[in-house]
């Protein structure tokens, strides 16, 4: 179990150091929250701006992993992963980071991804505290603080047994702003083929 464990952290670690860069591709693309529906558009193809709340939302497509989300366009794209699983989107300021990948299931099981996303260090510092968590039958959410900052990860099951996610990291200050956009842009994922529940 602590083998499986490092390889799912490091392959998290992985994803946050890839998407980090500043690779500009070409990368604005698709769309939101969790759909049972195909996807309607091909991944990484553009679409018209969204707006809700006052706030609009460009959307990104991921061809790998055939998942869409929404994203607030004050959110710059760092540019798709090497290995081509996700995209971290940051701010002018550099203090909120929103990030959506994909990654193959290592367990036999969903909640035993569950278990893992609430192990002590799995968002990235030991120091990060999980206020809130929550399993359903093909998703589950994990929330925390550390400082002065909020983390908030949904993960949902997808085909081929892979699981995709969206990771939003945000001043303490920006919370009101922020419950909007996350109830936005997880209500909006997209999947293809999404299992049914």
């Amino acid at each position: 179990m602590k083998k499986t464990r490092f390889t799912l952290i490091s392959l998290v670690a992985v994803l946050l150091f890839s998407c980090s860069g500043n690779n500009q591709k070409n990368s604005e693309n698709t769309s939101s929250l969790i759909n049972e529906n195909e996807l309607n558009n091909s991944p990484n193809q553009e679409t018209e701006n969204i707006e809700s709340n006052n706030i609009v939302y460009k959307t990104y497509g991921n061809s790998r992993f055939s998942f869409e989300i929404h994203y607030p366009d004050f959110l710059i794209p760092q540019g798709e992963s090497d290995n081509g699983d996700g995209q971290a989107f940051v701010s002018k300021d550099n203090k909120t980071r929103m990030l959506a990948y994909g990654f193959t299931n290592l367990y036999d099981d969903f909640s035993s991804n569950y278990q893992a996303a609430t192990e002590p260090g799995y968002y990235y510092e030991e120091n990060a505290i999980i206020t809130y968590k929550t399993l359903g039958n093909t998703w589950f959410v994990v929330s925390g603080k550390k400082n002065n900052t909020i983390f908030y990860a949904k993960s949902v099951l997808s085909t081929n047994n892979t699981i995709v996610t969206v990771y939003f990291e945000y001043p303490y200050s920006e919370k009101g702003r922020f419950d909007d956009i996350i109830e936005y842009v997880t209500s909006h994922v997209t999947l293809a083929n999404r299992p049914q529940v």
